[in-house]
């Protein structure tokens, strides 16, 4: 292509927005300062791994605005008997401003690294644009979000060899003040179903979870479709805001497991057809409101036992929830178990508990050997 050569960028995982937010590797061409999504067919992505861990540190303000530290790393194989130079890129784009963690960042993304087969690689900062309509084929809706920069780098690859390359950032998290009903669209998946306030619903002036605030999470898997051939292999692991109740988030599509605090998705031969979301709720407190947003009824517990079952999680994280739910509803306030959880939530015992204890005791134990029994039938770790 001589001074027009093209460059290919292979986007990573990207950051957290209030409904997109993280980014699978895909393919980019484009020409000088700007790149733009589209099909490369000579490069299949191998496998990755991507974890996503919660570090909530005080070295600095920016590190406050970004508490998510992200690690991944993409094996890529070129497919043709040909030596090829690509230039890799990872997603960023500019944030709101009410983040949620204080001022925000002008670009999502921070501390960003890169490494090819071990060694460091010096990422330049590019604009990206919409593929330009007169080259065909337009991108693919998941890049919609994708469009404002990337950081990149060139790869060049043997015929036939391979390349690892691992990056590693920090990147911030938004809340929505939509009700989860606005957060899961008006077609959404029956993993989104699952969540127990959907099937069990809030008790009159008792927590309203259905009405509470949502955050979420997303994984932009289905730009990896912009590589010749499924995703060999993936897992891809997101650790849940420690602040968030373990009983309040919803894992979508369901996961292969959830176990120490973190949502585990794994696949193999993988053609992604949807993306991968963390849906936490923030439960508001009606009037009568107790304690702090544990389960209100027999029939809650049950659907969550139904949306935990769904979602393979262990028997720790199980008896977690028991244990957090024991420490809320019998008002033990100062129990460790509770420690993580954001107080400005906390509510005295309310009217539930105190005008009729004994029935409120009655129903906590009910509660606890619904979710006794669900962890008795889980194996031991």
């Amino acid at each position: 292509m001589g001074p027009l050569r093209q460059f290919v960028i292979a986007l990573a995982v990207a950051a957290l927005l209030p409904i997109v937010g993280l980014a699978n590797d895909a393919s980019y061409h484009g020409f000088g300062a700007t790149v733009y999504l589209a099909r490369e067919a000579r490069v299949r992505m191998v496998s990755e791994t991507v974890d996503i861990r919660f570090v909530r540190d005080d070295a600095t303000d920016a590190r406050k605005a970004r508490p998510y530290l992200t690690d991944a790393t993409f094996r890529f194989r070129n497919l043709s008997d040909k030596a090829v130079t690509v230039l890799m890129g990872h997603p960023d784009w500019h944030v709101q401003e009410d983040s949620g963690y204080g001022h925000a960042p002008a670009w999502a993304l921070g501390d960003f690294n890169v490494w090819v087969d071990g060694e460091p690689i010096a990422a330049v900062h590019r604009d990206t644009i919409v593929m330009p309509p007169t080259l065909g084929r337009r991108d693919m809706d998941a890049a919609r979000h994708l469009r404002q920069g990337a950081w990149t780098w060139e790869v060049t690859f043997p015929p036939g060899g391979e390349r690892l390359v691992r990056n590693t950032y920090r990147f911030g998290g938004l809340q929505t003040l939509a009700p989860y009903t606005d957060c899961i669209g008006e077609r959404p998946s029956r993993d989104a179903r699952r969540a127990f306030w959907v099937h069990a619903r809030d008790v009159d002036h008792g927590w309203m979870f259905a009405d509470g605030t949502c955050s979420v999470a997303t994984y932009i898997a289905t730009s990896g479709r912009t590589w010749g051939g499924p995703i060999g292999e993936a897992v891809i692991t997101m650790e849940v805001d420690p602040t968030v109740p373990p009983h309040l988030f919803i894992p979508e599509p369901a996961a292969t497991e959830v176990r120490d605090g973190r949502v585990v998705w794994r696949f193999r031969n993988w053609t992604p057809r949807t993306e991968l979301s963390i849906r936490s709720v923030h439960p508001l407190p009606g009037e009568h409101a107790s304690g702090l947003p544990a389960f209100d009824t027999v029939a809650q517990a049950k659907a969550w036992v139904k949306f935990a079952r769904a979602n393979r999680f262990d028997r720790g994280t199980v008896l977690r929830v028991r244990a957090w739910t024991a420490a809320a509803r019998e008002g033990r306030l100062d129990d460790p178990v509770l420690a993580a959880f954001d107080r400005a939530a906390q509510e005295p015992l309310g009217e539930g508990a105190m005008r009729d204890p004994v029935r409120w005791a009655r129903e906590t134990r009910t509660i606890l050997d619904v979710l006794d029994r669900f962890a008795a039938s889980l194996p031991q770790d």
